[in-house]
């Protein structure tokens, strides 16, 4: 079972990376929409958008999937929703911030950071959330999650979050995680703030 599921996931995830072929694999991943394995289901949502054709993911069905009890699914339904910026969405995607936000703890790595990525394009709409972002920021038992959370606070763009993400990046650029660093390296360096080390 987990090997099948890991083919499903694979599958979603890597079927947006040959939107030529979008026709053709489209209907197979919508199928997975109704997986019942949350990660696949989020994978499916992302391929599908990231397709770019509407009626693979219709609205309606994103606000449908916005609403699903499982927050990776939720969150990656929300992060979708918010790149197309439609008024239409406005309503559900207040009433899911405060969801979201109860998912910081969540025990799973990759839900938190997904949850974290969705409260950061938000931008300012999601100021509220800057208090629990900045634990997080600062104490999340994992580096990535840290600092998507420091990126996610920059998008928010308030003073507070401003600062707890530069401190973050500035604790992270010299990591010797090369992928963090680099990270971590962009963001202080479109900053006027000097990095010490």
């Amino acid at each position: 079972r987990v090997l099948f599921r890991s083919v499903r996931q694979s599958a979603a995830f890597h079927a947006s990376r040959a939107p030529s072929l979008g026709k053709q694999t489209g209907p197979a991943i919508h199928f997975l929409l109704s997986d019942r394995v949350p990660e696949v289901k989020a994978a499916a949502i992302t391929s599908l958008a990231a397709l770019g054709s509407p009626e693979l993911l219709s609205n309606q069905e994103l606000l449908s999937l916005i609403d699903d009890p499982n927050p990776l699914v939720s969150a990656t339904a929300v992060s979708v929703a918010l790149s197309r910026g439609d008024p239409s969405f406005s309503l559900p995607l207040r009433r899911a911030l405060p969801r979201l936000v109860t998912q910081l703890q969540n025990p799973k790595a990759a839900t938190r950071a997904t949850v974290i990525s969705a409260l950061g394009q938000y931008g300012s709409a999601a100021a509220p959330t800057v208090p629990p972002l900045t634990t997080v920021a600062k104490s999340d038992p994992v580096a990535e999650v840290r600092v998507q959370a420091a990126v996610a606070l920059m998008r928010i763009g308030t003073p507070a979050a401003k600062q707890t993400a530069r401190e973050t990046f500035t604790e992270f650029a010299s990591s010797k995680n090369a992928a963090l660093k680099a990270i971590s390296d962009g963001y202080l360096a479109s900053t006027e703030i000097p990095v010490s080390r």
